[in-house]
């Protein structure tokens, strides 16, 4: 999983950074050199930081990188710990399946429809399967640190025990 999350890391990125920054620069220059703006610019960009955006959630997660309540978290005597664990992986969860099966069924609806960029002319159903794709290796990531912090809590409280 940590290889999987860092591939989805790493060649999406590098890519919508180079074309960002691209898209970007030739913007700046066309506009403020030549008054003649690129009219796609801001299209563009949108779907590239999409990408950026959601490609990066499972590396972020993997490495243990989110946001977390540092000021309390290290005060958590271990079973408090892994509850809390275990209710991050739930929430988590909830929110990655959901959006694995909205994004799914959703881009059906966007290629039937035609839904796409305005100016650019690129359909966004294939940006929606990258969320599902995305948002199921999510999936997988909760319930692997579910099954983890399950584990956690029946090795560290025993039943009768602190």
């Amino acid at each position: 999983m940590r290889a999987l999350a860092g591939w989805l890391f790493a060649i999406p990125t590098l890519i919508t950074v180079i074309a960002v920054t691209a898209v970007i620069g030739a913007d700046v220059v066309l506009r403020y050199v030549f008054n003649s703006p690129l009219l796609w610019s801001i299209e563009a960009n949108e779907l590239l930081l999409l990408v950026m955006v959601f490609c990066a959630m499972p590396y972020v997660w993997e490495r243990g990188a989110h946001v977390h309540m540092v000021l309390l978290q290290p005060h958590f005597p271990p079973w408090l710990k892994a509850l809390a664990g275990l209710l991050t992986a739930a929430a988590g969860l909830a929110y990655a399946g959901l959006l694995t099966y909205e994004m799914w069924r959703q881009s059906f609806a966007m290629r039937l429809y035609g839904e796409g960029a305005e100016t650019l002319g690129i359909p966004f159903w294939p940006f929606a399967l990258l969320v599902t794709f995305v948002a199921a290796v999510m999936c997988l990531q909760f319930l692997i640190h579910a099954w983890s912090s399950v584990r956690d809590l029946v090795g560290r409280h025993p039943p009768g025990g602190e």
